[in-house]
């Protein structure tokens, strides 16, 4: 047994004062006046030992009495095992999970509810003096600083669910931050159902000057089954066209889900249904068949019914028609003919031919795919444009010229890391093979011919890969050389072909329908496919090309089909400008980027989905968990626990026995009483 007020115990010199009282009280003599002898003669037979015996008992519960006070305000305990108990003041930092995953409930109710009320018992159960920190999955700037007792307990009351969710690394990282100015001993709780999905103990740096409490709380186990994700297989988005987008179902539950509804919403009306089987901890994905009937914007939700998780179970996405696409092709002298026939009438593909001396490289933006159609020198202000054009997601198609020095070409490739041109091989050749799973001709064959007839070139360029380049073979002739490849590069694309675009000494390219339908496939894919969504919380920024000149014209987004619209950070970067959400968007849905009174583009936001997993660790799995990870200073509490404050105390200042203290002083006050009335 230890005391945490160990001077008070000087106090029971205060013991002799009692006890010289009652020596002095044995010394003095009484008058008695007898009206009877014989009440006389019945006093002389009381022996001195039983009036002796009676005093001693008074003065002991006296004593007692008096040393059970003392003890009581000395404040006794039993120590912890686990610690050494501090008088100072203390930092606590409570962290209290408020993701969706504690909306589900247990026989004590909703959890989130549970975790408000234990993490008041845990404050309880410290002084008002102490300080404070609240920690949720908001990371509010307000929250990261400490409180008094009341302030801490008001902004804990204003707690609701979020949309937000965080590896517990991260959150004990925010904690750590606070606490490490810090005086005094420093204690670190987490309130959660610790799903396993953001339970990371491993990955949790820990600061052994702060003490880890988790406080588990269960919920009843549920199933759930939830749009995971979505995309298109074909890139290439146009109006009236048939459309197939890939839907991953996850189901995490134990059992089967069967004949689960599913249904496609595109801007308003239901465009597709499908009906989902999915196995125990099975994904699955499904193929909805759509048509979208006009170009702009496109709106769309994928919805399931499952009960009782719902925050998961629409899935927003949005994407956007272009009327046409933009192709500039940049030619040395004369415009290729293989090239202006191909793209000249078509409504789809804009093509604009410019003259490299003439050009305005304020075009060049704007474009989808440029063309460089042989040219001898690509001069330093066009590469560096063309490099910026490629890194912002553009695409490029190279024809080498028929003659002259390959030097310059061959550096802007380089700028790339997108290959070289080598040699011109003289020797006459044919195409062998071409990459029939490049999303280029998976959507144009449906069989592939056995003897397909395939272009050929009387002499060509061969195109070396670099080894730190990226490079896949379109088509490629019978002796390996490549005839078209295609390299990444940033965001995004460079295609080199082995022969000029008119030259009849090698081949004119036009002449080969394969020919053709490459380069057309590369510019329809050439389209830069913003994301079809955003996750709450994880992505915040995207690049917009600017739409005017003026710096005072900025970007707001509107939630669709409501009002009120807020002005997101946007900085100007060159030609774009990146536009940052931050946490201004906390609702999941769909949006518009918006220039004043034009729609610029479609914006989705979804939950995130590690919410969905709703397995979680229980106590026992915790313990493993934390012996696994090394971690020490810390334990776990049964967030079950009634009396969880007491617990607190207990692990903190170890048994206190100063009620009892408290209850046995009054108890030898109560035998005084007693023994007085007997004696009398």
């Amino acid at each position: 047994m230890k005391f945490l007020n160990p001077g008070l115990l000087y106090a029971l010199f205060a013991l002799a004062i009692p006890i010289i009282i009652h020596l002095f009280n044995f010394q003095r003599f009484k008058k008695v006046l007898f009206t009877q002898v014989r009440f006389l003669q019945d006093i002389q037979q009381q022996t001195r030992a039983q009036s002796r015996l009676k005093h001693l008992l008074v003065l002991a519960s006296r004593l007692l009495a008096l040393t059970f006070l003392i003890l009581a305000f000395a404040q006794p305990y039993i120590a912890s095992k686990e610690k050494k108990v501090d008088l100072g003041s203390k930092a606590i930092s409570i962290y209290v999970d408020n993701s969706f995953s504690m909306d589900a409930v247990n026989s004590n109710g909703r959890l989130l509810e549970q975790a408000k009320a234990k993490a008041r018992e845990i404050a309880s159960a410290y002084e008002p003096t102490d300080a404070f920190q609240l920690v949720t999955n908001d990371f509010d700037g307000r929250h990261q600083r400490m409180y008094t007792r009341e302030e801490w307990l008001d902004n804990l009351n204003d707690i609701k669910l979020s949309p937000a969710s965080r590896k517990l690394s991260e959150v004990y990282t925010r904690q750590k931050e606070v606490l490490k100015d810090q005086q005094g001993e420093k204690i670190a709780y987490l309130i959660s159902d610790f799903q396993k999905s953001n339970t990371d103990l491993k990955a949790l740096q820990q600061d052994t000057s702060v003490t880890l409490q988790l406080v588990a709380l269960q919920s009843q186990t549920t199933n759930n089954i939830y749009i995971d994700s979505v995309w298109f297989e074909n890139p290439v988005r146009m109006a009236g066209k048939p459309e197939v987008l890939t839907v991953r179902i996850r189901n995490n539950a134990d059992a089967p889900y069967e004949n689960v509804p599913l249904k496609l919403i595109l801007n308003n009306e239901q465009k597709a249904i499908a009906s989902i089987n999915a196995n125990a901890n099975e994904d699955v994905e499904v193929q909805m068949n759509f048509t979208a009937d006009r170009e702009g914007i496109q709106y769309g939700k994928l919805s399931l019914t499952d009960y009782p998780l719902v925050y998961d179970d629409d899935f927003y996405f949005s994407y956007n028609i272009e009327k046409h696409i933009n192709l500039l092709g940049i030619y040395e002298e004369t415009e290729s003919r293989s090239v202006n026939s191909l793209f000249a009438d078509d409504e789809y593909i804009s093509y604009t031919p410019a003259n490299v001396h003439e050009l305005d490289y304020s075009v060049i933006g704007n474009q989808y795919m440029i063309i460089l159609d042989g040219l001898k020198e690509i001069s330093s202000g066009l590469a560096s444009e063309l490099v910026q054009f490629v890194k912002d997601g553009g695409s490029i198609f190279i024809f080498p010229p028929s003659q002259g020095d390959m030097t310059s070409t061959n550096e802007f490739l380089a700028s790339l890391h997108a290959g070289q041109y080598g040699a011109l091989d003289t020797t006459d050749n044919r195409v062998a093979s071409f990459a029939r799973n490049n999303p280029l001709y998976q959507s144009v064959f449906e069989k592939i011919p056995e003897n397909m007839d395939f272009p050929m070139t009387k002499q060509h360029f061969q195109i070396l890969s670099p080894q730190n380049s990226q490079e896949e073979k379109l088509m490629t002739l019978q002796d390996g050389h490549a005839f078209i490849s295609r390299f990444n590069a940033n965001k995004g694309s460079v295609y080199a072909c082995a022969i000029p675009s008119d030259d009849n000494r090698f081949i004119s390219f036009g002449a080969h329908g394969m020919n053709a339908l490459t380069l057309y496939q590369a510019v329809l894919n050439s389209h830069i496919n913003e994301p079809l969504f955003y996750t709450i919380g994880q992505e915040e920024a995207f690049m917009v090309n600017q739409i005017t000149a003026d710096k005072e014209d900025l970007f707001s987004i509107q939630r669709v089909n409501k009002e009120g619209a807020f002005i997101p950070e946007q900085k100007r970067m060159g030609l774009k400008t990146m536009v940052q959400t931050h946490d201004q968007i906390t609702e999941a849905g769909l949006f518009t980027l918006k220039l004043d009174k034009l729609d610029i583009r479609g914006l989705a936001f979804n939950y995130p989905r590690n919410e969905s997993e709703t397995a979680c660790f229980n106590k026992d799995d915790l313990k493993t968990e934390l012996a696994d990870a090394g971690l020490k200073h810390a334990s776990i509490m049964d967030g079950s626990m009634k009396e969880l404050a007491m617990a607190v105390m207990q692990q903190e200042k170890g048994i206190p026995l100063w009620r009892i203290c408290i209850l046995l002083a009054l108890l030898m006050l109560g035998v005084e009483t007693v023994l007085i009335r007997i004696l009398k």
